[in-house]
């Protein structure tokens, strides 16, 4: 699929805990057939969270990553973990996308943690979708998340979808720019129909918000705009994409992923409003080059994520920066100045590999097992055309324990444990202390 680079998607799913980022990758497997069941938290069976401790705990506790098909276009998304115990890799995986889905929950609004975390997201001025999930829970409010957004993290949304009811009520979506209702039937379709007239005020006011947000953004537009001429839906679609792609603006839907409602609509605008990874600012790296990605440039890889399979096998997954990445292809390990042997590249889809049997270009996300001494945060190139891409720091480690072995036999045993998690979250550091053994 080089050939389509242009419509290929790579992007992260960030939020709080508890907003249903894993609801809402769910839900986008299901409807791009790559699962033929909607996973569910309560019920432990998603493909996202499949560790037994995020089974058990029900949220996620590191990083998954799953690739599917949308209108004939590769996407690729990044699952992260919300409880912020669990965010310490979080900038290696935003530095992986080259888009971001920001998840609010409609019940619970922006909350003191999302103050923070948007800061933190915003660094990275990566495009940024808003995505306010649980709409059909109780207490769901999508003018005050609105409100909140434009308040509390000085948010300026481009509201593309308005909701038609709210909690158990809630039963469609207004398209804002085209001014069409979209009403939810079983299995995530949905079906025109007219807009409600208790919903028909509150589409003007959106209307007229979103369409000034996006003229303002574009002098042409503005004068247009201005002079009280109707600017087209082409017109405002090719302002809007640009808006985003420079972080000006971050439109905003409603959906409530747990029951699929929504799926066709965000797809359709991560599709449309997110850029390729041939769109996106050039890599820097640690000496200040900077990388253009292209499919024709030199190839190199960022290891955003080591994981550790059930059988104890390492896996290091691999974005792929500039150039084309094949099997049995031989690499330099730029970071640590070593040589590498790449073995059969694999599609990621949570716990599941499968082999990949075709090069891959910039966005794409792959997994690599068998490298002897590949670690996450490295970069991978070729040796002629050495390239270290530059990191993001992370966040010290807030909280220490000692750990000791019961048996003088369980010491090998705990020191192999926790090297492999170490291997699997750098944010953790081990030190071992002389006098208390």
């Amino acid at each position: 699929m080089l050939d389509k680079i242009e419509q290929q998607r790579t992007y992260v799913l960030v939020g709080c805990s508890g907003t249903g980022k894993t609801s809402i990758g769910e839900m986008i497997l299901f409807n791009t057939g790559v699962v033929n069941r909607l996973g569910k938290i309560e019920d432990g069976n998603t493909v996202l969270d499949y560790e037994p401790e995020e089974i058990k705990k029900g949220g996620s506790i590191q990083a998954s990553f799953a690739v599917y098909t949308w209108k004939k276009a590769r996407h690729f998304l990044i699952d992260t973990p919300g409880d912020q115990n669990f965010q310490g890799e979080l900038p290696y995986q935003i530095l992986a996308s080259d888009g971001i889905l920001y998840v609010i929950d409609a019940s619970n609004s922006v909350r003191p943690q999302d103050r923070k975390l948007w800061r933190d997201v915003k660094e990275f001025n990566l495009p940024t979708l808003i995505v306010v999930n649980k709409m059909d829970k109780e207490r769901a409010d999508f003018d005050k998340v609105i409100e909140d957004l434009k308040e509390i993290l000085n948010v300026k949304p481009a509201v593309l979808y308005y909701p038609i009811g709210a909690e158990a009520n809630f039963k469609g979506l207004v398209d804002v720019l085209n001014k069409k209702a979209y009403f939810f039937k079983d299995n995530g379709k949905v079906e025109a129909g007219e807009v409600p007239s208790d919903v028909a005020d509150k589409l003007e006011q959106f209307y007229e918000m979103t369409v000034e947000n996006i003229a303002e953004n574009d002098e042409e537009l503005m004068e247009k705009y201005l002079e009280g001429e109707e600017l087209s839906g082409d017109e405002l679609i090719k302002g809007l994409r640009s808006a985003v792609l420079k972080g000006e603006l971050c439109p905003v839907i409603p959906i409530a992923a747990a029951s699929n409602k929504g799926a066709v609509q965000l797809l359709s605008m991560i599709q449309d409003l997110l850029p390729s990874p041939i769109e996106r600012s050039p890599w820097v790296g640690e000496d200040g080059k900077e990388l253009t990605p292209s499919v024709d440039g030199p190839m190199a890889c960022f290891v955003c994520k080591t994981l550790t399979t059930a059988f104890g096998s390492q896996l290091n997954v691999l974005r792929v920066l500039s150039g084309t990445l094949k099997s049995d292809m031989q690499v330099y390990n730029a970071t640590k100045d070593t040589k590498e042997k790449i073995g059969q590249i694999q599609w990621i889809i949570g716990k599941n590999q499968e082999p990949c049997k075709e090069e891959v270009g910039p966005g794409a996300i792959v997994c690599v097992a068998k490298l002897k001494s590949v670690s996450t945060g490295d970069t991978l190139c070729l040796e002629k055309e050495k390239f270290v891409l530059k990191l993001p720091k992370l966040q010290p480690p807030l909280i220490s324990y000692a750990v000791k072995a019961a048996t003088k036999e369980d010491e090998d045993k705990i020191m192999s444990a926790l090297q492999k998690l170490l291997e699997e979250d750098v944010s953790l550091k081990l030190q071992y202390n002389e006098e208390t053994k």
